[in-house]
């Protein structure tokens, strides 16, 4: 499996429940041959969203950052102190292989 598809999976099945959005980055050329580097900063997130309100035990919308990865690789120093300071932050953020692994990290934080 590649990476852009088990993105495109945890999208899909994690919604209604966390609404998820791409991080798209990228480089390219402007018309004067200019480099130009778009997107998030270095580190951010394959994926950002959010629980609904209505759907967490504490009733208030929370904060959702994932790293998607295929195993074996890792993330980067740069990502993984990305979501240290998110979690930091309250927010529920991880590196995840697998959609179960996402819902490990977002099931603790929904309404029972």
């Amino acid at each position: 499996m590649r990476e852009s598809t088990l993105i495109s999976e945890l999208i899909k099945r994690l919604w209604p429940t966390v609404h998820l959005y791409r991080a798209n980055a990228g480089t390219f050329r402007s018309i004067d041959g200019s480099h130009i580097i778009r997107g998030m900063p270095k580190g951010f997130s394959d994926l950002f969203g959010v629980i609904p309100r209505q759907l967490t035990e504490s009733g208030e919308a929370l904060p959702v950052f994932l790293e998607a990865k295929i195993y074996p690789n890792r993330a980067s120093a740069e990502q993984i102190a990305f979501l240290r300071e998110k979690r930091a932050e309250g927010c529920v953020a991880g590196v995840v292989y697998d959609v179960e692994d996402a819902w490990k990290l977002i099931s603790p934080h929904l309404k029972r």
